[in-house]
């Protein structure tokens, strides 16, 4: 995959000037920007019917998307009809250029008196044909949530012919995609239809709907709500009727053989089903399993598989969880977690956008205040960050972390989250020391901690977890690894924007999705942050005494030479 940063100039000439528009290449389709869900709606002012060869900019006669006219009644006169940009009210839009593209009977229907709304067109050849696009871009990026982007006149043949109709359409090129102004894509969620003699389709952008999730119930959310947990959006407006949402299917074992099927299905194969929306994976159907002893001390008996992700040592098959088999793998002193890396598909990072500025405290559900408090954020937030599905891969790619200086005892791990009311997880905290700037070696680390108490967003809730034992260098960091691998993302942390005290933001990035792997500033993926919330309490570390010695006293410790 090409470089995030990556882009294609278009140059175009228009009216005897010539203009460059820049459009960046989407680096992952599954990242969502500004301008998500957002919609392209046709409307027709039937005011202006008939006066169709004046001045038509600016003249849609609409403020919200919900008063756009999708119908012509009247063939007869020509229609002055515009292309507007909808937007989510959970959104904050930043439209920087859009393309698009028509579909329509040339037979049936001529166009003229092309009017871009914005400072800059690009248009393909041939254009407004049935095929054709064109891109429209402004000097200044346009915030609010209904945007004009184009208008034009449309005559439909007036015999006996109709009804008929106009699509907006993909652009040949780009597809119908909204850019913002650092190159973030996104698609266009609906496209609109307008009608002759026959009703159109009103696509304002989506608020909550019907969503299927994996294990086939139906919820009312928001798109990102539904997606960020894998499910399925219907619709804004879609209820959950029954029988919406599909029967679920899951991991099947059929004699030892995994096979994805619903339930049913399973069970008339004779199969045990292993539980809805679970994917066949290389272990999903082995029998065999024996001790594997965990991060923290705590013995598991799993196959050899899950020992490996859940960074464990397996001990062996048939092995028994003695009480004293096993001690805890991280220590204060470098050493790193096991398990190699694993590739997933979708390497999605997920965002929280949606809902007014705030932050509320909530009763900490945790470990008690234990020293000194260290954060970068100022109590407010603006956003939250996190990765999900193959974003959050092993051993810890996707993790996001803070640095701080100064040589401490390091006694709680501060988190500051949000959540959007879909699914839990499990988190695994570290401590890492300095390597040039990014977090190096793991100095300790708690895995499998599951946070409660988290604030639904825009709630950020700060908790603590005890980090004991762990000694810190001058430079270290602290942070966190979303255990939901190949699954959607439970937690966000928050994120400031605006703070006065600047932090150091990292996330580790994994290979393979378009940007630069390893750990990075969250800004590589997010834009410009302050800080994210991430910190840590911390007591003195106090001097370690030195006593001098001589290098024969040190010869004597080991006794005469044999």
């Amino acid at each position: 995959m090409n470089d995030a940063r990556h882009s294609l100039l278009i140059v175009t000439v228009l009216r005897g000037a010539i203009f460059a528009v820049l459009f960046a290449l989407p680096a992952n389709p599954c990242l969502a920007g500004p301008n998500a869900y957002g919609t392209l709606v046709l409307h027709q002012n039937p005011i202006l019917q008939g006066s169709c060869d004046g001045t038509i900019n600016g003249l849609s006669g609409v403020e919200r998307c919900d008063e756009a006219i999708t119908r012509v009644d009247d063939p007869s006169r020509c229609a002055v009809v515009y292309v507007l940009a909808s937007f989510p009210s959970w959104q904050s839009p930043n439209l920087r250029s859009v393309a698009f593209g028509l579909s329509y009977d040339e037979t049936r229907l001529s166009l003229g008196n092309l009017s871009p709304a914005g400072d800059l067109e690009s248009p393909t050849s041939g254009w407004p044909a049935p095929g054709s696009g064109t891109a429209v871009g402004w000097n200044e990026p346009q915030t609010g949530r209904l945007v004009e982007v184009y208008a034009f006149s449309a005559d439909a043949d007036s015999d006996d012919n109709l009804p008929t109709h106009l699509q907006l359409a993909p652009h040949p090129t780009h597809g119908a995609t909204f850019y913002d102004p650092i190159g973030a894509t996104d698609p266009a969620f609906e496209l609109g239809r307008l009608g002759w003699g026959e009703d159109g389709a009103l696509t304002c952008a989506p608020g909550t709907g019907a969503c299927c999730d994996p294990a086939g119930g139906c919820v009312v959310v928001l798109p990102p709500e539904c997606e960020s947990q894998g499910g399925v959006f219907l619709g804004g407006g879609v209820p959950c009727a029954p029988g919406a949402c599909p029967e679920p299917t899951g991991a099947c074992c059929i004699e030892g053989e995994c096979q994805v099927l619903t339930q049913l299905a399973c069970v008339q194969a004779n199969g045990r089903f292993i539980g809805a929306g679970d994917p066949c994976l290389q272990y999903t159907c082995v029998p065999e399993a024996g001790a594997c002893c965990l991060p923290d001390g705590r013995c598991a008996y799993v196959p050899e598989e899950i020992c490996a992700i859940r960074h464990g040592a397996f001990v062996g098959y048939g092995a028994d969880c003695a009480t004293s088999l096993c001690a805890p793998l991280f220590g204060c002193g470098p050493t790193t977690p096991n398990g190699p890396p694993r590739d997933r598909e979708d390497s999605a990072p997920a965002e929280v956008s949606h809902g007014e500025r705030g932050y509320q405290s909530e009763e900490p559900l945790g470990d008690p205040p234990c020293g000194q408090l260290l954060l970068h954020t100022d109590g407010t937030f603006e956003n939250g960050y996190s990765w999900q599905y193959g974003g959050t891969a092993h051993p810890y790619f996707g993790a996001f972390a803070e640095g701080f200086d100064g040589s401490y005892l390091l006694c709680n791990a501060v988190l500051e989250l949000t959540y959007i009311g879909l699914g839990w997880g499990v988190l695994d905290l570290y401590v890492w020391d300095d390597d040039d700037g990014c977090p190096g070696s793991v100095l300790c680390a708690r895995p499998h901690v599951v946070p409660g108490g988290v604030g639904l967003w825009p709630s950020v809730s700060q908790l603590r977890f005890a980090m004991p034992g762990c000694c810190t260098g001058e430079r270290w960091w602290v942070g966190y690894w979303g255990a939901w691998p190949g699954a959607g993302s439970p937690f966000y942390v928050g994120v400031d924007l605006d703070g006065p005290v600047p932090g150091r933001p990292k996330t580790c990035i994994a290979p393979g999705l378009g940007y630069p792997s390893g750990w990075q500033n969250v800004s590589v993926v997010w834009g410009p942050t302050v800080a994210i919330g991430i910190g840590a309490e911390v007591l003195p570390c106090g001097p370690v005494p030195v006593e001098r010695t001589s290098w024969g006293k040190i010869k004597a410790l080991y006794g005469p030479p044999r």
